[in-house]
């Protein structure tokens, strides 16, 4: 049985809908014989998620993409950091024991959400890896770009594999996690608050409540729930949004180039799309990499992430010149090949091309400076990019 469902059926005295923006998850699992927890403090954990192999290389990029699918998929603001580390370790087990075993008021919605996570791993990773060798295997690409393609999906492929052998090493209690989250949404924890609502544990019009107590996310979908009937609202609660969440700050940004019902402004709109990009948004950074003109732009954002009702951007809105648009392109090949967006392959192979085809458009000179540009970006905005999409 589907983890939601059980949770739904643990306490159906609640009203049980599921949001509108939320994808369908993976088909459940076949089912298995519960298995007994491992034994604490295993020290062989975080580091088996990249043991496959001797090639170090590989192994360090099957880590990098583990590391960047945690932050885009699991990290949220205020979740215990020590449990949040050992997540992007690859120890499913040691995240269990910290979150079950934490006083924080935001551990529930973190366990939680693992818990959901770890049931939507129903397609296997040898599945997944075909699956994107047939999907990429038609995109025009150089031998050092097909080469890259390959090595990231041999690393999808292993860091998959680890994540769902932690997930089968595991046994998450659903009557304990329902219990704890509702306690402490009840508390008034927005974080729990938040997970309930999402999960359909509480009425949808509940995530209203998480989004005034400051989550981020539930702010942001209040926003976007309330774009076509209040729009000076919605554009209020984006904002509040985009100061904690790199994702709303895109779309914020976005809306400021648009106009969305205000004059549209491209300097702010520009600027704040930079930003968002330095701060670990993919959206942004696709954004900023696109080649401009009458070319479509770029949309790097997680396959389940929320869509916007905010018009699709114009290329011709961004400010950005040719040779700015080469350096983030540049910076994006970089963060690609080192795996740094995480499972999202479809984004990584378009990031992975996006300098090469910028390249045809530009003159000698200019590309020189794109390149120079490339490296004063890569040295100053990288970093900080790095630890926010969590491939440090």
């Amino acid at each position: 049985m589907h983890w939601r469902t059980l949770l739904l059926v643990v306490i159906a005295v609640l009203p049980a809908a599921g949001l509108w923006w939320r994808q369908q998850p993976a088909p459940a699992p076949a089912a298995r014989a519960p298995v007994a927890r491992p034994p604490p403090a295993r020290a062989a954990d975080a580091s088996a998620v990249v043991a496959v192999g001797p090639d170090a290389a590989a192994r360090q990029l099957a880590a990098q993409v583990l590391a960047s699918a945690v932050a885009a998929r699991y990290l949220a603001p205020g979740l215990p950091a020590a449990a949040t580390a050992l997540l992007r370790a690859g120890d499913v087990a040691g995240t269990v024991r910290a979150l079950e075993a934490s006083t924080e008021a935001s551990a529930p919605a973190g366990l939680a959400a693992l818990a959901g996570w770890c049931q939507e791993l129903g397609q296997g990773a040898a599945e997944a890896r075909d699956d994107w060798r047939t999907r990429l295997a038609p995109l025009p690409r150089s031998r050092a770009e097909a080469l890259a393609l390959e090595q990231l999906v041999e690393a999808d492929y292993r860091a998959r594999s680890a994540l769902a052998d932690g997930c089968a090493r595991v046994r998450f209690d659903t009557q304990v996690i329902v219990a704890r989250l509702q306690a402490t949404a009840l508390e008034g924890n927005a974080a729990s608050l938040e997970r309930a609502a999402l999960d359909g544990l509480l009425p949808p019009e509940r995530l209203r409540a998480a989004a005034l107590l400051g989550a981020p996310q539930a702010q942001f979908r209040v926003a976007l729930e309330l774009w076509g009937s209040h729009p000076e609202d919605a554009r209020q609660w984006l904002a509040a949004a985009a100061a904690h969440d790199p994702q709303a700050a895109a779309y914020y940004a976005n809306c400021q180039l648009a106009g969305c019902g205000t004059a549209p402004d491209p300097v702010a709109g520009q600027a704040a799309l930079e930003e968002a990009a330095r701060r670990g948004s993919g959206y942004a950074l696709g954004l900023l990499a696109s080649p401009g003109g009458s070319a479509e732009p770029y949309r790097w954002a997680p396959p389940d992430a929320t869509l916007s009702p905010v018009p699709p951007v114009d290329p011709a809105l961004l400010t950005a010149s040719a040779v700015e648009r080469y350096a983030w392109a540049t910076l994006a090949a970089q963060l690609a090949a080192d795996g740094c967006f995480g499972f999202d392959l479809g984004s990584a192979a378009e990031a992975l091309f996006a300098a090469g085809r910028l390249e045809s458009l530009l003159s000698p000179s200019a590309l020189q400076a794109g390149r120079s540009q490339a490296t004063s970006l890569g040295a100053q905005a990288g970093p900080a990019l790095r630890a926010a999409r969590g491939c440090l």
